[in-house]
């Protein structure tokens, strides 16, 4: 049985959040398959504060890739809580098609890149069709959790064991609270496994209270407003968020950074976790024999959170270029 608590938001707004087992939100068990969702359109008018907060996680995948995706699921302990689609095979794309009918405007676009959009696009619209979920979790096929914020949420809650779905409490009380910071942040979409961002324009908006405890002389997890949030592998979606992304029927950049494009523009509000909860695990596919096999077609070496600063008149170059002139204020950039 579910049990309910009131948490007042800043504007006086009652937020129903129901609690499961001490969890901090519903979250929703899915079908096998996602096409046994109910199909129907949200209600004008609602809103997500109004209605108790409740919490999907989906995953696309790759077929070769599925035992990775069910070992991360069962050591995240959101087995019970997500439902694995398969994601767009670039075979699938027609390119030739899609650029002779407009739908592909930018010629250095590949077919991966447009399969991998289409998965992602293909997860959010079930989303958005069942009406009960007010936040979806989104992660690819290559995605592991950041060992050093695990370490943290170890530190925090006790020792996590990898052997049983339930095992990661301390990380599903994490995701739950990030999922709460859409109502008093509002924003559309929450990146939780950025790369190559550049984080030194970062704006601080939230400290994530469960991992600011627990004795570690780390920083803790922070909720930013940042400039170039790359990578899919792992990210957060509201249903208004959901409704910004897909709104766009062509291919003009790759999923990514469309989004940073979109926030950059103010058609997006898109933040970031740091550091990131999410990894890639990079090397898993490199020495596998499915290396290159993966929804994500951006192989080789790691990914780092953080541009390299290799070259920093060319990376502050960029910045002044891509980060939109308010948030170079808030950070006070002036290099």
């Amino acid at each position: 049985p579910f049990s309910q608590q009131k948490m007042m938001l800043p504007w006086g707004t009652a937020l129903l959040v129901a609690f499961a087992g001490g969890a901090g939100a519903t979250w929703a068990t899915l079908p096998e398959r996602l096409d046994q969702l109910d199909i129907r359109a949200m209600p004008e008018g609602t809103h997500p504060g109004s209605r108790p907060m409740k919490i999907s996680a989906f995953v696309v995948a790759l077929e070769s890739r599925k035992p990775h995706v069910e070992a991360f699921l069962l050591e995240s302990g959101l087995m019970d809580f997500a439902v694995i689609t398969p994601a767009t095979p670039k075979s699938d794309v027609n390119l030739a098609q899609l650029r002779a009918t407009h739908k592909v405007t930018n010629p250095h676009l590949v077919a991966g890149e447009i399969a991998c959009t289409l998965s992602h696009h293909h997860v959010l619209s079930q989303f958005i069709n069942d009406t009960t979920l007010t936040h979806a979790v989104v992660f690819e096929d290559d995605v592991i959790t950041n060992p050093d914020v695990l370490e943290r949420l170890q530190g925090t809650v006790g020792k996590v064991s990898s052997a049983t779905s339930s095992s990661s409490p301390a990380l599903v009380s994490l995701i739950e609270e990030l999922a709460t910071t859409s109502y008093t942040l509002g924003w559309d979409g929450l990146n939780l496994g950025r790369c190559y961002d550049y984080c030194d324009v970062d704006v601080d908006l939230h400290q994530i209270s469960s991992t600011a405890s627990g004795g570690h002389v780390s920083p803790p997890l922070r909720v930013v407003h940042s400039c170039r949030p790359l990578c899919t592998h792992a990210y957060m979606m509201t249903r208004e968020g959901a409704r910004r992304i897909l709104g766009t029927k062509e291919y003009h950049s790759a999923e990514d950074v469309r989004r940073q494009e979109m926030s950059r523009f103010g058609n997006l509000r898109y933040f970031s976790v740091t550091p990131r909860v999410f990894d890639q695990a990079r090397g898993e596919q490199n020495t596998s024999e499915a290396a290159g096999d993966s929804i994500n077609q951006k192989q080789g070496g790691e990914l780092p959170e953080c541009q390299p600063m290799n070259n920093p008149i060319a990376v502050h170059a960029n910045i002044r270029k891509i980060c939109s002139a308010s948030l170079l204020q808030q950070a006070g950039f002036s290099s």
